[in-house]
């Protein structure tokens, strides 16, 4: 009878831990999600602190910082959007020189870093902000002044806190503010022939919808990595989230 009791007992056992084991696999998608959706909230508020900055920037100096003014690689690209509003952010670290790996710890933490995003190399970037080419040459974007190149759809433009748009395309009207993507989420985009990056610009809708992928990671999930949803910060001020394919070449939700 001793030895049927404990034969009874370890079945017993073994369906306990077999019922758990089951429980657990239900609840894990559940958990992720959970996980992610803090991830996204996260994600969310760094773009809203880096609004705070931009319009703190813009306060000083009239218009908010250009994306990428030069396209040269001097002390550490420091003259890039992210090291101008980085003081503005409670980062005022500074970097020696050319020192890459100091660079890179200011814009891939704090406030410029997606708590979703796998780093491919050091010169990912988690969020990049719009050149304005597009807004400027095509929607007739006022009060801008060229900050690199010649005047064209691709250069970079600093725009001002009242700059707006006065037309439209396609019998669209002039969108407004809250409809141009101003800093956003990017996918990787190729950056040289031997590698591919998050780079910390975009020049059109096409990189904000590019879904290259890189080192065995999707690049769809990449770039749409909050639950195939992109968070973006627009002009006015305001974070919110798009699909793939819902920002047009003009940097614009339609």
């Amino acid at each position: 009878m001793k030895v049927r009791y404990h034969f009874f007992t370890l079945i017993e056992l073994l369906v306990v831990i077999a019922i758990i084991a089951i429980l657990a696999s239900m609840l894990m998608p559940a958990l992720n999600k959970a996980r992610s959706a803090a991830r996204k909230t996260t994600c969310t508020g760094n773009l809203k602190q880096i609004f705070t900055g931009l319009a703190m920037y813009a306060s000083d100096y009239t218009m908010y910082p250009a994306a990428c003014p030069t396209k040269h690689a001097q002390s550490a690209n420091q003259h890039f959007w992210y090291f101008k509003v980085a003081p503005y952010v409670g980062d005022s670290r500074k970097v020696s020189g050319e020192d890459w790996n100091m660079a890179a710890a200011i814009r891939q933490h704090g406030v410029f870093n997606c708590p979703e995003v796998r780093r491919a190399t050091m010169d990912d970037n988690s969020y990049a902000m719009n050149n304005f080419g597009p807004p400027v040459r095509v929607l007739g974007m006022n009060g801008f002044v060229l900050g690199s190149g010649v005047d064209s759809d691709t250069s970079c433009y600093y725009v001002r806190p009242e700059s707006r748009c006065s037309r439209g395309v396609a019998d669209q009207p002039a969108p407004t503010n809250s409809r141009i993507a101003f800093v956003a989420e990017l996918g990787f985009s190729e950056d040289s022939p031997t590698r591919i990056v998050r780079q910390p610009n975009f020049r059109s809708g096409y990189d904000l919808n590019s879904t290259a992928a890189c080192n065995g990671e999707e690049g769809v999930t990449a770039a749409f990595r909050h639950s195939m949803r992109k968070n973006v910060l627009w002009l006015d001020g305001h974070v919110e989230d798009v699909g793939r394919g819902q920002i047009n070449w003009y940097t614009v939700n339609p």
